[in-house]
């Protein structure tokens, strides 16, 4: 059966008139919006079509006079008037009265089919230059009247000056036979944007003679476009369609990804007005000029238009807040009479679950109901007083928070197990007074037992100075290995803070060592049906317990195995100690000393690892007299009991070397300790 959701009484009578004024707001809001949008959509639209219609309408009013003057020239060519194109002299001067008489071109000229070039070009200062190109097989004569800064006169190897043959608008109008418009490139005149309409010339026989151009700069357009923008914020664009050139852009941002993104859709979705990017949306109009391929677009934001609407609405939240912020108000006062009392019953109800049952007082209260709950409640919570006399209270806790019935059993998981021993305390509960002793191992295994606890540790149990520890159940956690090894470094930390402090007071001092392993273990409810304990018992238990213990062997204080290091090897500095032989273990342990986290240790002590390791690697490999010089220098660094004990081995196999079948294990009485 589905569980209801449970709510209080304060919450419910604020709540449900909040709601009710919420979502009458929300209603309004969507409905103003639906209808403003739709406004806006059509205000939109009808203004993008008016902008793309005079645009396009002035656009080729700008341009289709190109073809009127094509026709002038051309019907001239055809007639002889005035001059011919075997007159050479008489057909630039023709170019420089055309251009003069037409402001809007910026160069008129002709190609013939043997590479000579004719042209009448207006410069920056609308001054007009001729340039006259001569070629036969070899060279070109090139001279020039009024000529540009870039202008040069005299005879130049004929492939190294300009040839019209090789121009696109040559190229496409002497392919066509045809008045022909180019993709917009630029002059190599200026190196200024522009497009070309061009047509041939053709003789009474149909051969072509060559090709008469007229240049057409781009600027002119672009600033009668930039007077039109419809709105602030608005972008129009034309494209070239052959080559995706950006041709003009209204927004002077390098960035043109928007323009490239938008444009790109309409290829995807002709039809589509409005596209979303980067989160924004925005309306868009694609539209094509006439006779010359381009493509048009006309992008704008649609918060230039919804921007009113936004703040209408931003109004009408606020002054939701406002009543809602009253009504909350009202609804505490008026629901404080019925909540305030239930609250505090609820919560005497929580203490009782949590078995805290010291005095309470009656609650004071006007509602009949109430005074009954409470009434009974009282009664349950003397009733308990009497129960707990019978049933652990502990117990009793933990399995009201399960909300089940403990039973014995459990399951196999990996798990990473901590063992913790305070060295030579017997000596120190020896020479320490009883209630001082008590006292103190109370405050130091508090300190410790903390930190595995906030470490997301299970203490299993306190064996005297002792603490055993498991990470990994009852919840899962991929980490187990980390957390407990993060433990035992801070547990060190925290250990030389209160060592340092108990020093000045003149009290012994404790020190444990520890031993960390992760492996295969069963965990649950260990006991009888009577009496249950949470714990874990495995080999892999009893290991860590071993190596706690031959901590005291290497002068070590923390200890891990392989199978711990596998798992934390990225985080933490450790230093590979030995390999040693275990009871019941058919093969021998790699044991290491977990020295510290990453980032917290010295250059010399890291130093000190690095030397360490090359010369065990040396002991492996029966090098003794390196070995030996290595540790030595290792004791240079730092007086290491790890290094005296391999050089006394070193020292030993030089006198009677092992056998064959040596693999460097080494066997110690201590890792024969009772299992746990």
């Amino acid at each position: 059966m589905r569980k209801r959701r449970v709510q209080s009484i304060k919450f419910k009578i604020v709540g449900m008139i909040s709601f009710l004024i919420i979502m009458s707001t929300i209603i309004l809001t969507v409905i103003s919006n639906y209808y403003g949008k739709r406004s806006v959509d059509d205000i939109a639209t009808k203004l993008i079509d008016k902008t793309s219609d005079l645009l396009l309408h002035e656009s080729f009013g700008y341009l289709s006079k190109v073809d009127r003057s094509i026709i002038q020239i051309k019907s001239t060519l055809d007639l002889g008037l005035f001059f011919s194109i075997k007159n050479k002299g008489q057909l630039i001067d023709f170019f420089e009265g055309f251009l003069g008489a037409n402001n809007e071109y910026s160069g008129v000229y002709y190609g013939s089919k043997n590479g000579d070039f004719y042209m009448s070009k207006r410069l920056e200062d609308n001054s007009l230059s001729q340039r006259m190109i001569l070629r036969d097989d070899l060279n070109a004569v090139e001279s020039w009247v009024n000529p540009p800064d870039y202008g040069a006169s005299g005879t130049f190897p004929s492939s190294d000056i300009y040839d019209p043959r090789v121009r696109p608008w040559y190229i496409n109008a002497q392919n066509s036979k045809n008045i022909v418009w180019s993709d917009s490139y630029r002059f190599a005149s200026d190196n200024q944007l522009g497009i070309t309409r061009s047509f041939p010339v053709i003789d009474n026989q149909g051969y072509i003679l060559g090709v008469v151009g007229i240049d057409i700069k781009l600027n002119r357009l672009f600033d009668f476009i930039r007077t039109i923008i419809p709105t602030v914020n608005s972008r129009i664009s034309i494209i070239d369609r052959p080559s995706g050139k950006i041709l003009i852009d209204t927004d002077d941002n390098e960035d043109k990804s928007i323009i490239y993104t938008l444009y790109g859709s309409k290829h995807i979705d002709p039809d589509k007005d409005h596209i979303k990017y980067k989160g924004e949306s925005y309306f868009v109009s694609y539209n094509s000029f006439k006779n010359i391929p381009w493509d048009l677009q006309i992008v704008i934001p649609e918060d230039d238009f919804l921007k009113s609407i936004k703040e209408n609405n931003r109004a009408a939240f606020l002054f939701t807040f406002i009543i809602l912020i009253f009504t909350v108000i009202v609804g505490v006062v008026i629901s404080g009479e019925i909540s305030t009392p239930l609250n505090e019953v609820a919560r005497r109800m929580n203490t009782v679950r949590n078995f805290d049952l010291t005095g309470n007082d009656k609650i004071e209260t006007t509602i009949r109901e109430i005074n009954t709950i409470s009434d009974s409640l009282e009664n349950m919570r003397i009733g308990l007083i009497s129960f707990q006399k019978y049933v652990p209270s502990e117990l009793v806790r933990d399995l009201i928070k399960l909300n089940k019935v403990a039973r014995v059993g459990g399951e196999k998981r990996i798990l990473t197990t901590l063992f913790t021993d305070i060295e030579n305390f017997s000596i120190i509960s020896e020479q320490t007074l009883p209630e001082d002793l008590v006292k103190d191992l109370s405050e130091y295994l508090s300190l410790l037992g903390g930190v595995i606890m906030d470490k997301q540790g299970i203490i299993d149990k306190f064996m005297g100075d002792a603490i055993m520890a498991f990470w990994g159940a009852p919840n899962y956690m991929d980490n187990h290995a980390f957390l407990a090894c993060q433990a035992a470094i801070v547990c060190k930390r925290r250990e030389m803070e209160l060592m340092d402090k108990w020093k000045n007071l003149g009290k012994s001092l404790f020190i444990s060592r520890i031993g960390i392993n992760t492996g295969e273990l069963i965990v649950g409810n260990m006991g009888s049906e009577k009496r249950l304990s949470y714990s874990v018992i495995g080999d892999s238990v009893n290991l860590a317990a071993r190596l706690e213990a031959i901590n005291k062997e290497y002068g070590t204080y923390i200890l891990i195995t392989k199978a711990t290091l596998d798992k934390i090897s990225d985080k933490f500095i450790t230093r590979f100690l030995d390999k040693v032989s275990v009871r019941g273990k058919s093969t021998s342990v790699d044991i290491f000393e977990l020295v510290e986290e990453i980032g917290h240790v010295s250059n010399n002590e890291i130093k000190f690892i690095k030397l360490f390791e090359n010369s065990v690697a040396q002991y492996l490999n029966r090098e003794w007299d390196k070995a030996i010089s290595g540790f030595s220098m290792a004791m240079d660094l730092k007086d290491d009991k790890a290094c005296k004990i391999y050089i006394d081995r070193c020292s030993a196999f030089k006198v009677t070397p092992p056998d064959s079948l040596w693999n460097g294990v080494y066997n110690w009485e201590a890792l024969k300790a009772p299992q746990v």
